[in-house]
Formats: C-alpha cells, sequence, structure tokens
C-alpha cells in the first residue's frame, strides 16, 4: 500500500480471520478483500509508476497479481487507475459488475461501479477493452466511455462530453 487515509480495511484470508484495519507499506495477497468506508481512500501500487486509487465506499477483491496479469473485482465505489506502462503483454483486467475491462496499455482510467450495480467505465487518456452483452470484444479510446446497466444486461457506448 503506497498510501492509505481515513477508514480502510482489509480481509486477508491468509493471516487473518476477521476484518482489520489497512495501514500503509502493507502488501497485498491474492484473494485480499479491501474496504474503504467513509471518506477513507487508497493508493496501491501495481508495478513502477503504475497506481489504483480506491475512493471512499469501495469494495475491491484482489484476484491475481503476478508480472504478467493482474485482475482486480470491483463490487461497488471508484477506482482510478493510472497505469505508466505494462512489460511483456501483461494485462490488468478488472471486473466490475457486470463487464470485464482489459487494460494493456498505459494511460487513465476511472471505474464507477454504483450501489445498484450498474457501472461507468471513462477512458481519460489510453483505452481498453471491454465485453459487450453480445459477448463481443471492443475497444474504449481516449475520450469515451461505456456505461454497464446491470439489470439490462447491456451496455452502451458514448463520447464523453
Amino acid at each position: 500500500m503506497k498510501k492509505v487515509a481515513g477508514e480502510v480495511f482489509v480481509h486477508c484470508h491468509k493471516s487473518r480471520p476477521d476484518i482489520v484495519e489497512l495501514r500503509k507499506g502493507e502488501v497485498l495477497h491474492n484473494e485480499d478483500l479491501i474496504l474503504t468506508h467513509g471518506s477513507g481512500s487508497a493508493v496501491f501500487s501495481l508495478n513502477p509508476d503504475s497506481y489504483v486509487l480506491m475512493s471512499a465506499d469501495t469494495v475491491l477483491t484482489v484476484r491475481e497479481t503476478t508480472l504478467s496479469a493482474m485482475h482486480f473485482d470491483l463490487s461497488v465505489g471508484e477506482a482510478i487507475i493510472t497505469v505508466s506502462g505494462l512489460d511483456n503483454g501483461a494485462a490488468l483486467v478488472f471486473h466490475p459488475p457486470p463487464g470485464v475491462l482489459e487494460i494493456r496499455k498505459k494511460g487513465l482510467y476511472r471505474v464507477y461501479v454504483q450501489p445498484d450495480g450498474n457501472t461507468q467505465v471513462n477512458v481519460v487518456q489510453g483505452e481498453l477493452f471491454y465485453t459487450d452483452h453480445n459477448h463481443r470484444r471492443l475497444r474504449l479510446t481516449k475520450g469515451k466511455q461505456v456505461d454497464f446497466r446491470k439489470r439490462l444486461s447491456n451496455s452502451t457506448e458514448r463520447h464523453q462530453p
């Protein structure tokens, strides 16, 4: 963890039976559950110069953290992802409901999962790939956003104003 502010908790499935306060410098493990509460926020490092900022009231599960593949489930809340580069074909994958996002290029990305499960994804810089309701792999580029509607099980893409 690079930075922790306010109330941030972790459930480390390996070493702790309960949810405890997360502290700067702690190492995250696969299957760890991270929760920011109230105005809490956290920043963790993916690799040198690449980070994920978790905003308030966010729930994220670490699925895989190898150098070639990084996978995270974002259940609710907001994550700002800054990627300075991914080496050797590595992928950064986020699973917000009900989509799958694959980042392979440097850039700045925002993923916001509303409490009702609807998700908004913005590409400020860079590009990512996502799978739509017809199971097609589509590309989202700079300045665009995609909205996933959990109840309707479809997505729409529109240009960011």
